[in-house]
């Protein structure tokens, strides 16, 4: 984009064309300029590789689209008496702009290990975001769209003080799959982590286990949607062994239903000894100890110990006791949560019982990129004739021939030009978008730089192309040469056109065919003289019947670097296309994970 220069007082339709001529953007700069979108700069100038500001931008699209609505607005750095007040009021209204609401902090960003990988528009917000404690060290802020690997983390918060067994269970939603840990009851927190890991391993089909620390991470071995149902928790055996509890009736606010869910006790105890019961919501979880007598305590009275010891902690749940159930009630009918559920754990070991949570949410890959190639039509016809369509995806062009009236419009001729290419090109497809023709690749995949789309009509030379007749070499300091091959005499007279692109830029000339007796060398003579300099890095000369494109200096051979021909009879002109979507193969899926820092 351009630097738009508002602030210079320069009036609309000021001659600037010192620094754009030649420059890739200057068909739609002198566009803009005609249309007074825009303005140049004071000293004449355009200068149009400066770098656009968000005010200047603005300005542009109000200007484009005619927004003139204007909404009030306060932001630190913007005064009323600043050129573009009035522009963001504009676009504040329009709500395509927004102010920032954090300070950029791009030093406290670049302590990310990571942070050479991150977008230069986000370091300052990342950084921001992080000084306002939001996000803690460890996050990965580069971008990945090849999917995410889901994460469940069991954090182990205790070490052992008790020989004993431990239990670890994991689960997707199906039925929990277990693993036994001997533990000596001299184990830190980081040992117990370690030896559930080891015990897991890669038994379990699509989950991989490793541990960190005192963490043990559950990874998926595929991207892909997320699971909430997937749960990993410990306990230890107890008098009453190590009951979960059920969802004995489901919530339902249509029905007026509360939920309720169900810890079922055995009939008696069959040692003592401490317990820990606890309930979790998915959100939050609440923890009792209580002390199991032995026999003769029954299950009943253990029951009513539980009830007793939740009493009213846990907001939105009653607890009580029936027999040797735990009953935990929601007070309010709702949607069914299905994350609610107790659990029962022996406290020997002196571990606990820890729960998962979902530390890295899965999802599945963006999808695949097909390519889009887009050919523009810019003018209507104005004369009828037949019109030339050719399309290349490297290899040789496959044309299409569109007859033309002389009365269609751009809109019309991109209809005619879709329709005449239909579906007939294997792998692609063509629509027209209004003035636009879009061939879309049938099959996302890795992008083909060789495709082109590029239209031309018939002229009293044919409709040459051009080739490269010598390639570009540095290192045999050679430079490209490009040849437009002309007949040798013409067969008619009239205007043509002649296009030479480098890729990213092109240029055109138009010059008049004298018809016979001209001869096709006096024609590339014409041609060359009409180019003359205004190609940056090429020279243009004529030999025989060719016209000859020299690269000023030796470069790596540019395969885009080509000249076309076409006669200019229906007035459409010989538009190219433009990759407007680069084709993209499915990435490979990358587990990724991110942690918090606690800071206590």
């Amino acid at each position: 984009m351009s630097m738009l220069c508002l602030s210079g007082g320069v009036v609309y339709g000021q001659d600037v064309t010192s620094d754009i001529e030649g420059h890739w953007a200057q068909p739609t700069i002198d566009k803009w300029l005609s249309k007074g979108l825009i303005k140049g700069c004071s000293d004449d100038s355009f200068r149009p590789n400066n770098v656009i500001t968000r005010g200047e931008f603005m300005a542009l699209v109000n200007c484009q689209f005619e927004f003139n609505e204007l909404a009030g607005v306060h932001y630190t750095d913007l005064s009323a008496l600043d050129w573009n007040y009035s522009e963001v009021q504009k676009a504040v209204k329009e709500g395509y702009i927004k102010g920032y609401k954090l300070p950029s902090d791009e030093k406290v960003a670049l302590e990310f290990k990571d942070s050479s990988e991150f977008s230069l528009w986000s370091k300052g917000s990342a950084g921001a975001v992080f000084s306002e404690n939001n996000i803690g060290w460890n996050v990965d802020f580069a971008e990945n769209n090849a999917g995410t690997a889901q994460v469940v983390t069991l954090e182990i918060e205790n070490g052992a003080t008790a020989p004993g067994s431990y239990y670890v269970y994991f689960t997707d939603g199906g039925a929990p799959i277990p693993e036994t840990v001997s533990i000596t009851g001299t184990e830190t927190a980081t040992e117990v982590a370690s030896k559930i890991a080891v015990a897991f391993g890669t038994s379990i089909p699509g989950w991989s286990a490793a541990a960190d620390g005192s963490k043990v991470h559950f990874t998926s071995q595929q991207p892909g949607t997320n699971n909430e149902h997937v749960r990993l928790y410990a306990l230890e055996a107890s008098g009453v062994g190590a009951p979960s509890s059920t969802t004995t009736v489901a919530g339902n606010p249509a029905t007026n239903t509360s939920q309720v869910v169900t810890l079922s006790l055995p009939g008696s105890e069959s040692s003592d000894g401490p317990i820990g019961v606890k309930f979790m919501d998915g959100a939050s979880e609440w923890v009792v100890h209580v002390n199991m007598m032995g026999s003769p305590e029954t299950g009943s009275e253990l029951a009513d110990k539980i009830a007793t010891a939740f009493g009213t902690t846990i907001p939105d749940w009653n607890v009580s006791a029936s027999g040797t159930k735990v009953i935990f009630t929601a007070k309010l009918p709702a949607a069914n949560n299905s994350k609610a559920l107790a659990r029962l754990s022996g406290l020997n070991t002196g571990i606990g019982m820890p729960d998962s949570k979902i530390t890295t949410v899965g999802a599945v890959p963006m999808p695949d990129t097909a390519q889009v190639v887009t050919l523009e039509i810019e003018n209507g016809a104005t004369a009828p004739g037949s019109y030339y369509v050719y399309f290349t995806d490297g290899g040789a062009p496959i044309p299409e021939t569109v007859s033309i009236t002389g009365t269609e419009t751009a809109t019309e001729v991109a209809s005619k030009i879709a329709v005449a290419f239909g579906t007939s090109i294997p792998g692609w497809s063509a629509a027209a978008d209004g003035s636009k023709v879009h061939f879309t690749s049938q099959q996302p995949g890795t992008n083909n730089e060789h495709v082109r789309l590029y239209a031309l009509e018939a002229s009293g030379v044919g409709a040459p192309s051009s080739t490269t007749t010598v390639a570009g070499n540095p290192a045999t300091n050679t430079s490209q040469v490009v040849t437009l091959s002309l007949p040798g005499s013409e067969s008619s007279d009239g205007p043509i056109g002649v296009k030479f692109m480098d890729g990213a830029s092109e240029w055109v000339v138009h010059v008049n065919m004298m018809g016979s007796p001209e001869t096709g060398s006096e024609l590339a003579d014409k041609i060359a003289t009409a180019f003359g300099t205004t190609i940056p890095d090429w020279n243009v000369s004529a030999s025989g019947t060719k016209v000859i494109f020299t690269a000023k200096l030796p470069a790596a051979n540019n395969s885009k670097a080509l000249a076309r021909l076409s006669g200019l009879n229906t007035g459409i002109g010989m538009p190219d296309s433009k990759i407007t979507t680069v084709g993209a193969a499915h990435p490979v899926g990358v587990p990724q994970k991110s942690y918090y820092r606690f800071n206590n």
